[in-house]
C-alpha cells in the first residue's frame, strides 16, 4: 500500500478530528486520541502512551495519533511502514 492511499484512508480520520474538534476539547482537552475508523478508540495523557498502545492493536497505516487542542495549524500524525508525516510537510 503506497504513502498517497494510506493518507487519503486517514484523511477522514483527520476530517472527524477537525468536525467534532468542540465536542471533543470538552472531554479530552489536552489528551491525545487515537482515531480510527472516524470515531476516538482512545485517550491518552502523552503522545508515547498513545502511540505504544495503538500500536499493540493496529497495523502501521490505520490510524491516527491527534494531540487534543485549539489551534490552527494542530499537527496529525499519520503512520505508514515506518515514516511519520508531519501535516504541515505535506
Amino acid at each position: 500500500m503506497d504513502l498517497c492511499y494510506n493518507l487519503s484512508m486517514l484523511e477522514k480520520e483527520y476530517k472527524y478530528f477537525q468536525d467534532n474538534l468542540e465536542s471533543l476539547l470538552k472531554e479530552h482537552k489536552g489528551k491525545f486520541l487515537i482515531i480510527k475508523d472516524a470515531s476516538v478508540q482512545g485517550i491518552f495523557n502523552t503522545y508515547n502512551e498513545a502511540l505504544a498502545n495503538a500500536l499493540t492493536k493496529y497495523k502501521l497505516g490505520q490510524f491516527l495519533i491527534q494531540e487534543c487542542i485549539k489551534e490552527s495549524l494542530s499537527t496529525a500524525h499519520f503512520f505508514n511502514s515506518n515514516v511519520i508525516v508531519n501535516e504541515k510537510s505535506i
